[in-house]
């Protein structure tokens, strides 16, 4: 692909493209408070904080969010929406026993499904008890690496098809549905 920017057209349209990014990424640090405003993982974790109403924290590999009704630590995963496609969560870069006490620490999950310019489609929510099986076989695949003298594994995926049974929909954005494409095979798609 190219992108023949001596197009006087597309050079303007760049520009004020990139004004307003500008503007956004400005109001984000000032305003918000963002601690790096072009990273898109804050962006899709605050737009799923909004929603859930919860708390931010800004530690990278620790806690994602804090509820501040019942004190609960929350995990938050999210993925881009594949119309028509099966849904993968990524779980966190590499599985560590830090990561899996994190994990296990977690009162609930978040999982959130963006379209491709980080609107939020659909939020699912799963209690850290539906998850205690999926965080066991991550912990014996980490037990298994290690004893083979393997790296850890990066970027384990949860699916939605595995978590989907045992969560709620907390929200749907304008514009999209979920549906059942087979007994128990997920789809979200665009209704507009």
């Amino acid at each position: 692909m190219e992108l023949d920017f001596t197009d006087p057209k597309r050079a303007l349209a760049l520009e004020k493209a990139a004004a307003m990014i500008t503007a956004a990424y400005e109001i984000l640090a000032d305003e918000v408070g963002a601690p790096n405003p072009s990273d898109n993982a804050f962006l899709r974790e605050a737009m799923i904080c909004v929603q859930a109403e919860l708390i931010w924290q800004g530690d990278r590999g620790g806690i994602d969010a804090i509820d501040p009704y019942t004190g609960e630590e929350v995990e938050i995963k999210s993925t881009k929406l594949v119309d028509g496609g099966a849904l993968q969560f990524p779980t966190s870069r590499a599985i560590s026993p830090t990561v899996i006490a994190r994990f296990r620490d977690a009162g609930y999950w978040l999982f959130g499904v963006f379209d491709n310019f980080s609107n939020l489609a659909i939020l699912y929510k799963v209690s850290g008890t539906h998850m205690v099986a999926k965080i066991d076989l991550l912990e014996q695949k980490m037990f298994a690496r290690a004893a083979a003298k393997q790296p850890l594994e990066n970027n384990p995926k949860t699916t939605l098809d595995s978590i989907r049974a045992h969560a709620t929909v907390v929200f749907v954005g304008d514009g999209y549905e979920e549906y059942e494409l087979a007994p128990g095979r997920w789809r979200i798609r665009r209704t507009d």
